[in-house]
């Protein structure tokens, strides 16, 4: 619940208040040096690291963190972060279609979601991109 919360608070600029929700379970689980507004510290094998190589924002260390925090928990969550993170496969479905039988039974239209160029399916993904200013985020 910390690591969404803290994401909440970057969502809405209160990036400086979840530090601390962040390095909850960096520190004590995970024994890493603790990030800052600026993310982890900028010093050989920081964790986590952009695709570039570069030490990575506060943004990538939040999703690490709930991505390690969260491993095998639910692949719900995942999927749900994923989406959110604009992390899909382009063309993935982005929404849970209703069950066909269900359909059926309500004489409803078969419908499905995803694909390429549909308007319910996942983008191009963007895993550089931080919902706010952040350092470190392009």
């Amino acid at each position: 619940m910390d690591l969404l919360k803290a994401e909440a608070l970057i969502r809405v600029n209160r990036a400086a208040e979840a530090v601390a929700l962040i390095n909850k379970t960096r520190v004590a689980n995970g024994q890493l040096p603790p990030v800052t507004l600026n993310g982890p510290p900028d010093e050989p094998g920081c964790v986590p690291r952009k695709f570039n190589g570069q030490c990575g924002s506060l943004w990538d260390a939040l999703r690490y963190e709930k991505g390690i925090e969260m491993l095998g928990v639910d692949a719900v969550v995942r999927f749900f972060d994923a989406r959110g993170w604009q992390m899909l496969p382009e063309g993935a479905f982005t929404q849970l279609p209703v069950p066909g039988r269900e359909l059926g039974t309500l004489q409803l239209d078969l419908y499905t979601f995803g694909g390429p160029g549909g308007e319910s399916s996942a983008p191009v993904p963007d895993s550089e991109r931080c919902p706010v200013t952040l350092p470190r985020c392009p």
